[in-house]
């Protein structure tokens, strides 16, 4: 990956933070996840959704140049986003009284892979 597709990348994961400000704040527009049926704002949702994409992209350039950690890293970032469109990154069962979710699944992996 060239230094210059790289600065793109970031600017444009700059932008990805901004998006959000483009969908007005209205109580009565609100994005339902498929597999939970929680709702939240789509305003929110979309911020959510840059802020995936954001940390997808910046995963993917810093695998581009590390080790299979890092890889591991950008799978993660892109799973937990089909986990956030699906079901709002909801908590999926405890154990031993901690939550367990896509989130905690997600440190617990890329932990054991450092």
């Amino acid at each position: 990956m060239t230094a210059r597709l790289k600065e793109a990348l970031l600017l444009t994961t700059m932008f990805f933070g901004m998006v959000f400000l483009l969908v007005p704040d209205n109580s009565n527009s609100m994005v339902t996840f498929p597999l939970t049926g929680n709702a939240i704002y789509a305003q929110s949702w979309i911020w959510y959704i840059g802020e995936h994409l954001t940390l997808i992209t910046l995963a993917v350039i810093i695998a581009s140049e590390r080790n299979f950690v890092f890889r591991i890293f950008a799978f993660y970032q892109i799973l937990d986003m089909i986990d956030f469109i699906l079901t709002g990154n909801t908590v999926w069962t405890t154990v031993l009284g901690l939550p367990v979710s896509m989130n905690t699944s997600g440190v617990i992996i890329f932990a054991l892979a450092v």
